[in-house]
């Protein structure tokens, strides 16, 4: 049954592998329209927009936000200058508003900080309660806020709007 015409397979094999991965293997726009954020964490269902919700926002540690502007001092016709890191930490925000989240009819959420768009997709989900609560330690008092949805929510910067920005 698998006699001499082994090695007559394997060229086709060969060529075969290649096809098949090219077929199999979905882009990353196709995995990216797959997903549907906004039905995962129930924002397009009317029984939950009535009730007020609080998710838990994983950001990353250093966020692309505004460009700081970078002083540039001329010195015999040259310009020296100190060179400007990218982003910003999470304690150098400052306090109130931090964006405005988009949910778009297809499924997506992004979420815009400034000038820069993030990704927001569901996270993982806790199986335990979580609570969240405001502490004033000068005055020893915790003051509980409210309970926070079991499914938790990943931002992650929008790299191909990155990329078109620069």
């Amino acid at each position: 049954m698998f006699g001499n015409d082994e090695s007559d397979d394997d060229d086709d094999d060969d060529d075969n592998d290649n096809v098949e991965l090219q077929v199999t293997q979905p882009s990353s726009i196709e995995c990216e329209a797959s997903t549907r954020p906004a039905e995962e964490l129930h924002l397009l269902q009317e029984e939950h927009s009535s009730k007020e919700r609080m998710f838990l926002f994983q950001l990353p540690k250093s966020l692309p936000l505004p460009r700081r502007s970078s002083s540039v001092i001329e010195r015999k016709g040259r310009a020296v200058g100190k060179e400007v890191k990218e982003g910003f930490n999470l304690q150098q925000l400052p306090q109130g508003y931090l964006g405005k989240m988009l949910v778009y009819k297809s499924g997506k959420i992004k979420m815009k900080l400034g000038d820069v768009t993030f990704d927001v997709n569901p996270g993982t989900e806790s199986r335990m309660a979580q609570h969240v609560v405001a502490l004033n330690t000068r005055e020893e008092h915790c003051c509980l806020l409210g309970e926070i949805e079991n499914q938790h929510v990943v931002v992650t910067p929008d790299v191909d709007s990155l990329l078109n920005d620069k």
